[in-house]
């Protein structure tokens, strides 16, 4: 995969990751799964990168990384909101 297919596949990622960060602010539920997947072929793409290529992503990987960050601070939170209803009154 090339520095330009890298970078297309992050700039649709960090599009999933604030979809995702909207659906939670608006208490859905969200289905991160093809976010893990996403988030491995990038990673992996730019460890196969010449070096000079691979930094060039650098600041590209870590406003991705950023987005993570702020999505688990948000589900965190959201969590704490999450009601169970307990077995026993029902």
């Amino acid at each position: 995969m090339s520095a330009e297919d890298l970078k297309l596949e992050m700039r649709k990622t960090a599009s999933l990751v604030d979809t995702a960060r909207r659906l939670v602010a608006d208490g859905k539920i969200v289905d991160l799964t093809a976010l893990e997947g996403k988030a491995r072929m990038i990673a992996d793409g730019a460890g196969r990168l010449p070096r000079d290529e691979g930094r060039a992503l650098l600041p590209g990987l870590e406003a991705l990384v950023e987005g993570l960050d702020r999505l688990a601070d948000e589900l965190g939170r959201a969590r704490g909101r999450v009601s169970f209803a307990d077995p026993a009154e029902t």
